[in-house]
């Protein structure tokens, strides 16, 4: 089928084009800008799956609606119950709330942002690990200015 003018082509066309996006993702994460392997591997083997060009966009679609969800959660689960906004979360509520595993990297980018004013931009391109280590590090941050903001508002003919 011949490209169209809307910029509309054969089933390869698209499935190339994601083709060069999912390379353009593998050397966006490959060490040393995120260094997650884990995710380098699985973008490599999805490329090296559709490679070629020769599956059809909606082939693609079909096989990936077919796979059971991993978090074994039904269509008509009921909602989760809605959190507090993370920009009202106390320091030991953070702390709790990296520690989880299950959390996503996307809240992690939420809380940070909404918490403490980070730019999400920069965090996007650093794994999971990382961006824990970063947000404990802003927690310890703003620990320390508590402390220094409590023993500069002492009485200064206080003792001690």
């Amino acid at each position: 089928m011949p490209r169209t003018r809307a910029g509309k082509g054969t089933h390869g066309d698209v499935v190339g084009q994601f083709v060069t996006v999912l390379h353009k993702l593998e050397g966006l994460y490959a060490p040393p800008l995120a260094g997650d392997p884990a995710l380098v591997a699985f973008i490599r083997r999805l490329r090296n799956s559709l490679d070629g060009g020769r599956v059809s966009p909606d082939a693609v679609i079909a096989a990936l609606e077919s796979v059971p969800r991993a978090t074994g959660e039904a269509d008509d689960a009921p909602p989760k119950e809605p959190r507090q906004p993370f920009g009202d979360f106390s320091l030991d509520q953070v702390e709790r709330f990296v520690a989880d595993d299950t959390v996503t990297k996307a809240e992690l980018l939420a809380l940070a942002s909404e918490r403490f004013g980070a730019p999400a931009g920069t965090l996007v391109r650093v794994n999971r690990a990382v961006l824990v280590e970063r947000i404990q590090a802003l927690v310890m941050n703003e620990r320390s200015h508590e402390s220094l903001a409590r023993l500069a508002s002492r009485d200064p003919s206080a003792p001690g």
